[in-house]
């Protein structure tokens, strides 16, 4: 799970291209589903190598973690679960975002 602020930047794209990888699954989740039980950026590592376990990389303001007890990875699981519920299906964000790519080239096109 990571957080985009799309704008001016069109953050979207890439996100977009990052759909087609077979190793990344990207949902959107709806304007107003109300807020989730991890409000910071985190992503769910996992490795080819069976003996390796799960590791959890949490982004922060100023700085990021890497968490690897089983007990906190297993927390984030279960967030991740949670958010998968409410989002939309992944076969629905290439669509979802190039809405939201031909809204912000609108609107730029609006303040020429």
């Amino acid at each position: 799970m990571f957080t985009a602020n799309v704008g001016h930047g069109h953050t979207a794209a890439p996100c977009g291209k990052a759909c087609a990888s077979p190793t990344l699954t990207l949902q959107v989740i709806p304007y107003g589903a109300g807020g989730h039980a991890v409000p910071t950026g985190f992503s769910i590592l996992r490795f080819a190598e069976r003996d390796l376990p799960d590791v959890v990389y949490v982004e922060n303001l100023t700085s990021a973690l890497y968490l690897d007890k089983q007990v906190e990875v297993d927390r984030y699981l279960l967030a991740m679960e949670r958010l998968s519920i409410v989002a939309y299906e992944p076969h629905e964000t290439p669509r979802i975002l190039d809405e939201i790519i031909g809204q912000l080239e609108a609107a730029d096109t609006d303040e020429d």
